[in-house]
């Protein structure tokens, strides 16, 4: 190692086991960062001078045994992962030694075929000629592990996915053991063993088994990913359906409350006949009082008709009253035709919910004008919906994202609701809040 062309090699060659699989790493969890572009690179290129020193000290001094080094090594990837990526801990250490088992088998094999092509050169260590016959390794397998492992390990980034359930992150507690063991299988067969690791390696049969049993490892590290992809499928299907039957209950519920505006509606005739009484007895005090308490319980002064959608109709006509005993300004421009092609149930989801939570916004508003905008119509093949209103501040978000609930701490379920109705159409809700006034607005395409 005291050749010339040691130093340079040595250095490639930590540069070449390190960085690559630190790259690969951050790809895979490319939207997960935790800091910038800007700062993640430094972070990275720091790390890799301290990989590139250690190693290069470690082999041209021969005073730090290199099983140590690796252990070294090992921890600071560990650490540098944990540092830059935001995501669940067992899964970043699956990661981590899914990639130290990578860059092992890439090591071997490359090693071993500079042993077939090149037998003297790869006696000396480090040679260039190692580079050349891991370089065309390294090209196939870090593509090939990412199409295999890594394309799918991340999260989505979907909202669902922005707060899992619990259960579905706890299995990462203890995905990481498996690839966790194959390490240790590596590092045994490298360090406890009669041979050199330099003997051990450059012996096809050893390799061809290392190789075997790194082949075996990414078919499992595949059905890992497979397993907790479908878990968490599962898991987000299972607050989907949750919700699903939360807004059922909830439409028969607001169902409910219509039907008994329609039915005090229904019984006018009923206080016509006790009026007529009323007058007949020349009773004005108690005909001024009846008047008085049936115009505060009903009143009479909402439009009939906002649009031809029976249930879009009924909707903003039970809210425009309940804004109107808060008094609240209510104002709606609604032009939906009587058939609209989609769901019942969907359509008063999405605009129950978003009338629901402009009421209650207004409810709790202090100061300033108080108002509620609705707006619908269908322009082409697109459904078009819009509440607007007026409230105090700006709404507090929760940790997963969402808007916080104003009955309970957690996220709310009224804009989730909406959102899952809206994604099952393939639509868009954007949603706004600044200047004291919380506007949503849903695009679905019919």
């Amino acid at each position: 190692m005291n050749q010339p062309y040691a130093v340079w090699e040595v250095m490639l060659y930590a540069f070449l086991d390190s960085f690559p699989y630190m790259m690969l790493g951050l790809f895979a969890f490319r939207d997960c960062l935790r800091f910038n572009k800007r700062l993640t690179a430094m972070l990275l290129a720091l790390v890799e001078v301290l990989f590139v020193a250690l190693v290069t000290i470690s082999l041209m001094t021969r005073r730090i045994p290199m099983d140590i080094v690796d252990i070294v090594l090992s921890l600071l990837y560990i650490g540098f992962t944990f540092l830059v990526i935001r995501e669940h801990p067992g899964k970043l250490l699956f990661t981590v030694l899914v990639l130290l088992n990578l860059g092992n088998l890439c090591v071997v094999c490359g090693k071993c075929l500079e042993g077939q092509l090149f037998p003297e050169l790869a006696l000396q260590v480090y040679r260039y000629t190692f580079f050349l016959c891991k370089l065309p390794l390294q090209a196939i397998l870090l593509p090939l592990s990412y199409l295999l492992i890594f394309r799918d390990i991340r999260s989505s980034g979907e909202e669902d996915d922005a707060y899992p359930t619990q259960q579905a992150a706890q299995h990462w507690k203890y995905l990481w053991v498996v690839p966790g063991v194959f390490y240790l299988i590596w590092m045994l067969n490298f360090y406890n063993s009669a041979r050199t690791v330099l003997e051990n390696i450059m012996d096809p049969a050893s390799s061809g088994f290392l190789l075997l049993i790194d082949a075996c490892s990414v078919l499992i590290y595949r059905l890992i990913v497979d397993l907790a992809n479908t878990y968490r499928s599962n898991a987000r299907l299972q607050r989907k359906n949750q919700s699903l039957e939360l807004q059922t209950m909830q439409y028969e519920s607001l169902s409910q409350r219509i039907d008994d505006e329609r039915r005090a509606r229904h019984d006018l005739r009923h206080h016509m006949v006790v009026l007529q009484g009323i007058c007949m007895m020349h009773d004005w005090a108690a005909l001024e009082d009846y008047v008085a308490q049936y115009v505060e319980s009903t009143p009479l002064d909402q439009p009939a008709l906002y649009c031809e959608n029976i249930a879009a109709n009924a909707l903003i006509a039970f809210f425009s009253q309940q804004a109107q005993k808060q008094g609240i300004r209510f104002d709606a421009q609604v032009a939906l035709p009587e058939s609209v092609p989609i769901g019942k149930i969907d359509l008063s989801v999405i605009l129950g919910n978003l009338l629901e939570n402009a009421i209650e916004a207004c409810t709790r508003q202090r100061k300033g004008d108080r108002y509620i905008r609705v707006q619908g119509s269908i322009i082409e093949n697109k459904l078009l919906l819009a509440v607007e209103n007026s409230c105090d501040g700006v709404p507090r978000l929760h940790p997963s994202g969402a808007y916080r609930s104003s009955k309970r701490d957690g996220p709310g379920i009224g804009i989730s609701s909406v959102r899952d109705v809206v994604a099952h159409y393939n639509g868009v809700c954007q949603i706004d809040a600044r200047n004291s006034v919380f506007t949503a607005k849903v695009l679905l395409y019919i």
